[in-house]
């Protein structure tokens, strides 16, 4: 590790008695806080190697992000060069924005640090065709360099406005156009919507969903933790840099919920089910081993699980808050049940009831993004992990150990989905991009086998909406 940073590091996390700089990151965007964005992360690392100081913060509707939220604030004692970069995580964990820039911290005195991050953004990779190779960013829907801050403005080029009317209008009613540091942004009105709705600056005022789908209890299942002492290998890095995005997505449409496909294609949504509410993690599963998946939900430490995607059938509350949610038929009866991942442990229960985890044990790392699926075909879901930037680690039994199955496939950032996309009894992998869907078929790194878009960006939701042995795709729209 460079010395230099090496200590700059350690005051970050320390603090350090001498300290005599101060390093304060602020993010501003256009994105609806509390609905759209629920969490910011923060990294603050060298510019010349991987260390990294790693920072998160709640959003709620309260926030206004367009004016700025304060996301690190960190003491430096060594001047050097650090990388910021900034993810905006929507409710259902997925990210809806990033962005990153390069700051000279100075430990003689204060350095401030604003990121941008504008809704025009979200569906735009840098760089682009004729851009320069240094322009890895995204600013006001072009690329520009990591140097561009508002701080240091002869980095960014010409800005697009001066004020409001040099913008066009958003499509919500709700929303005007408005200029922040010479980028175009929307500026959303909650006041001009109802009392139980908020302001979406593409489609105008919405609901905020509450159908049957209950209310957090605020019973503790516990769950039990098992530190598990074997990890996984993390074995060759993934050569497949996945497909380009096509942004082929075709909008599903106003409804508003989980709206599914029968086929791998885009277009209008062939079953909508209206349920769940803004801040869910949607779900899906067959909860009554009838062969049809169906809606579910997790809200704080509650699943709701619905049999007709209308009305909640089931309530459960298992795990912490933190906890990602799990759905697997994890003894092979034909009835998917819930789970959680805390941090590398697989806490599992085989009936969709309160009580304690029946099946515990610690595969991948704290870091990775847990998955779950059939990957052998014997009936039984079984545990996986995502690790940056596209390693994909499987197990094919519920116990520690290394992985049976690795190969690389999408690009970093994607959002992993699994689903048995050819009917052939296995899960596979997919990723989602933005509105743009990339699935495979086989265990192994190479070319999507299926490539379509559907919604606008909304997290996917993979189910056998119809009972006939192969996953299709939803989205949720609260």
């Amino acid at each position: 590790m460079n010395q230099r940073f090496a200590w700059l590091a350690l005051c970050f996390a320390v603090g350090c008695a001498d300290a005599r700089g101060t390093l304060v990151v602020d993010v501003r965007s256009d994105f609806v806080a509390g609905v759209e964005v629920t969490r910011v992360e923060t990294e603050i690392g060298s510019a010349t190697d991987g260390d990294v100081r790693r920072e998160s913060r709640a959003v709620t509707l309260g926030d206004d992000l367009l004016e700025g939220v304060r996301v690190a604030e960190h003491t430096v004692t060594q001047s050097a060069t650090v990388r910021v970069t900034v993810q905006l995580i929507g409710p259902d964990g997925v990210r809806v924005g990033e962005r990153r820039t390069l700051v000279a911290a100075d430990a003689s005195e204060t350095v401030g640090v604003t990121v941008l991050i504008s809704r025009d953004c979200a569906t735009l990779r840098c760089p682009g065709a004729g851009d320069a190779p240094e322009a890895t960013e995204c600013l006001g829907g072009r690329c520009v360099p990591p140097e561009c801050r508002p701080e240091e403005p002869s980095s960014c080029g010409e800005g697009e406005c001066v004020d409001g009317s040099d913008c066009e209008a958003p499509a919500g009613a709700c929303a005007e156009a408005d200029c922040v540091e010479g980028i175009c942004v929307a500026r959303t009105n909650p006041d001009a919507c109802g009392a139980m709705q908020w302001c979406d600056p593409e489609r105008g005022c919405r609901d905020h969903v509450v159908l049957d789908a209950g209310r957090d209890a605020g019973l503790d299942a516990g769950g039990g933790t098992d530190a598990g002492p074997v990890g996984v290998d993390s074995g060759p890095m993934g050569t497949d840099s996945g497909p380009p995005d096509t942004g082929s997505g075709v909008d599903a449409g106003p409804m508003q919920g989980f709206l599914c496909r029968d086929d791998h294609r885009g277009g209008t949504a062939t079953r909508v089910y209206p349920f769940g509410m803004v801040g869910d993690v949607p779900l899906s599963g067959d909860w009554d081993g009838d062969g049809i998946d169906t809606p579910g939900v997790r809200r704080g430490r509650q699943f709701l699980l619905s049999n007709d995607g209308t009305t909640t059938a089931l309530t459960v509350t298992y795990g912490v808050a933190d906890d990602t949610p799990l759905v697997g038929d994890w003894d092979g009866d034909g009835v998917d049940t819930i789970g959680v991942w805390r941090a590398g442990d697989f806490l599992l229960r085989n009936r969709n009831t309160n009580g304690p985890a029946e099946i515990t044990y610690r595969f991948g790392n704290g870091s990775d993004s847990p998955l779950v699926g059939d990957w052998d075909g014997d009936g039984v879901d079984t545990a996986g992990v995502r690790r940056a930037p596209n390693l994909v680690l499987l197990r094919n039994s519920n116990t520690s150990g290394p992985a049976e199955l690795e190969y690389g496939f999408g690009s970093s950032g994607d959002a992993v989905i699994v689903g048995d996309w050819d009917g052939d009894g296995r899960d596979t992998v997919g990723v989602q991009r933005g509105r743009s869907f990339f699935l495979r078929n086989a265990h192994s790194s190479g070319a999507a086998d299926l490539e379509f878009g559907f919604g606008t960006g909304e997290p996917g939701v993979p189910g056998d909406w119809d009972g006939n042995g192969t996953s299709t795709l939803g989205v949720f729209r609260p």
